[in-house]
């Protein structure tokens, strides 16, 4: 598997080649910008994972120091954001996007901090509402999802462990104001799924069908639930 990323009059852009052993197309290409919905949190984290790869495919490390900046920016918005609960859709491929800069920033993947920031991707991940969502909105948010997983995949390679964590529940009356620390008393349920890079990239070289889309759904799905 092959990354590569592009920037054109500003438009951050990125695509992924898989290469295959059966007459498919390999080149799969994403516009990031056109995903951010308007969101300048997701747009400012979107144009992070773009910088990093950008800044490795051209070897220029003034482009990875650009990344850092955009990251830190983002990483305080995403913190302020998590204080207010924020749990839309929306949310999730920040924080999805944030832990994907971190795996392939080496400088930032060595931080004490970094498991941490996957936890609470996670648990965002448990809470997040897609009901205001429109059909295409949560398409789009789904070709996110799948893009991030094939770099994930790529991730639990590097033995970078996914970890999974319970969420701390919320009163019953929705009132946050005296619920816990979002990231406090986790529970850390950190499992390793047998076989899931094979199981994933082994699917990530099909085409597409109705069949294969459930099994890559149903072994995402063990992510999250890793005792089902």
């Amino acid at each position: 598997m092959w990354l590569f990323a592009t920037s054109t009059n500003l438009k951050f852009k990125f695509f992924v080649v898989i290469p295959s052993t059966t007459e498919i197309v390999g080149n799969w290409f994403v516009d990031l910008s056109s995903y951010a919905f308007d969101d300048p949190l997701l747009k400012q984290a979107l144009q992070t994972v773009t910088l990093i790869h950008l800044g490795k495919a051209l070897k220029d490390q003034n482009v990875p120091r650009n990344g850092r900046q955009c990251f830190g920016s983002a990483l305080n918005e995403l913190q302020v954001a998590a204080r207010r609960q924020r749990t839309d859709a929306k949310m999730l491929a920040v924080c999805n996007s944030m832990c994907l800069y971190e795996l392939y920033d080496s400088v930032i993947a060595q931080a004490g901090g970094f498991m941490e920031h996957i936890k609470g991707a996670q648990i965002l991940g448990m809470a997040i509402n897609a009901s205001s969502l429109t059909q295409a909105e949560e398409i789009k948010c789904y070709c996110v999802f799948r893009t991030l997983a094939i770099y994930k995949s790529c991730g639990t390679r590097k033995i970078c462990p996914l970890a999974t964590t319970k969420r701390p529940l919320l009163p019953a009356n929705g009132n946050s104001t005296n619920s816990p620390n979002f990231y406090e008393d986790l529970d850390d349920t950190t499992t390793l799924i047998p076989g899931v890079v094979e199981r994933l990239d082994d699917l990530l070289h099909r085409p597409w069908s109705e069949e294969n889309e459930q099994h890559f759904n149903y072994i995402c799905k063990q992510f999250k639930h890793p005792t089902t």
